[in-house]
């Protein structure tokens, strides 16, 4: 059995996993706060230069990255799990299938009724198809990661190609019927009943879920490729037995992905949305290689600090962490809460993100006094297992 299934965790799991939940909420927050969905399906809109600049940097520095991390954690925690059913002597993939069942079950329960922007059902959908590849040979997996980004660049080239780098005020697909217009997206989450936003959230989520089975799936699937690839060299937990790896991990990441994000900050307006796409399937993924090699290699060396510390302790209940973010956002911004959707400015919706943040790191430090595990996380994984959990453990596995 490989330090990776132990029994103690590893931490640089958690710290990743905390600084992509955090950072999850930077690519978030505009759809929380505003018609942010409606305008990137279409409807029209003007925005002001200061609001555009927080665009290309929402763009630059936060979409696709974060996503992306948790898709590679999803696919490394697979294979720990499929390790772990080894060891036991249980068949595999089914005894994995009730895990991502449930939760798919739970990322429905959090799109329809408490926030659209969900992320667990689509990586439940993904744990699905990943769950067969645990057992493949390397180059099949290579095959899988190489293919899909290859066909991503194409697209992406032909997104850059129809978005035309054109200047402008105004930005629409010329979709202007239900649910797609800014303001009926308004009038559900500024206005209307919470049963108004159940309707609206369902129409959208349907939409949403074919958008993302035709873009986002794929590239989701490279990525737990990725995942699965490091799991299997215990990589995260010690990436300098693998120098050649991380430097090459580092080198195109970072080296090449920052400089690649960064061009975000010279599109006009019009090509912004558009263009989102593709920084969602090559830009931001390559960065976040990059971004997860760099973290476990500062916590291998012990140089994460006092940040690593609080990451960590945000990722070991990450869950309840994701879904707390939902619950503030959704009671601060929607209609049935404080009513703010809508009315706040680019950088008042970061002071928001700011404030969350804190909520985030505080019930992390006083729930981890008390308890081992998160209450999202001990619901899941208690239903899972069909009996009641302990709230506190000797040891867990560092878990998807």
């Amino acid at each position: 059995m490989s330090a990776a299934t132990a029994g103690a965790r590893i931490q640089s799991l958690d710290v990743i996993r905390g600084f992509a939940i955090l950072g999850i909420l930077l690519a978030n927050i505009a759809t929380f706060a505003g018609p942010d969905l409606s305008r990137n399906f279409g409807g029209a809109y003007s925005v002001d230069s200061l609001t555009h600049l927080f665009n290309q940097g929402e763009i630059a520095l936060a979409a696709g990255k974060f996503r992306s991390s948790l898709a590679i954690l999803f696919g490394y925690g697979l294979y720990l799990q499929f390790q772990k059913a080894e060891v036991a002597g249980k068949a595999w993939p089914e005894t994995y299938f009730r895990r991502a069942l449930l939760l798919g079950v739970l990322g429905f329960i959090h799109g329809f009724f408490i926030w659209i922007g969900d992320i667990l059902f689509s990586y439940a959908v993904v744990s699905f198809i990943a769950a067969f590849m645990v057992k493949s040979d390397e180059k099949g997996l290579l095959w899988i990661i190489a293919g899909v980004f290859g066909l991503n660049l194409l697209f992406a080239g032909i997104i850059g190609l129809a978005a035309g780098f054109s200047s402008g005020s105004a930005g629409s697909s010329g979709i202007e019927f239900y649910p797609f217009r800014v303001s009926d997206e308004v009038a559900a989450f500024a206005k209307g009943t919470y049963l108004d936003q159940l309707k609206y959230r369902g129409i959208m989520w349907v939409a949403m879920t074919l958008f993302i089975v035709l873009t986002i799936l794929p590239s989701l699937l490279a990525l737990f490729s990725i995942g699965i690839l490091m799991a299997r060299r215990n990589f995260l937990a010690a990436p300098s037995a693998h120098p050649k790896l991380r430097n090459g991990l580092l080198w195109a990441g970072l080296g090449l992905g920052v400089p690649l994000n960064l061009i975000a900050f010279v599109l006009p307006h019009k090509a912004l949305s558009t263009a989102s796409i593709a920084w969602e399937m090559v830009c931001g993924p390559l960065l976040a290689v990059g971004l997860v090699t760099a973290i476990a290699s500062l916590v291998e060396a012990g140089k994460s600090g006092f940040l690593g510390r609080m990451f960590g302790k945000v990722g070991k209940i990450a869950l309840s962490n994701y879904i707390l973010q939902s619950l503030l956002c959704t009671t601060f911004f929607y209609s049935w809460g404080f009513g703010y959707f809508g009315k706040l400015s680019r950088a008042q919706e970061y002071m928001v993100v700011l404030g969350v943040w804190a909520i985030n790191f505080i019930f992390s430090e006083l729930w981890l006094r008390k308890f081992d595990i998160g209450p999202v996380e001990w619901l899941w994984r208690s239903a899972v297992a069909k009996k009641r959990l302990p709230w506190r453990a000797t040891s867990q596995l560092a878990d998807a």
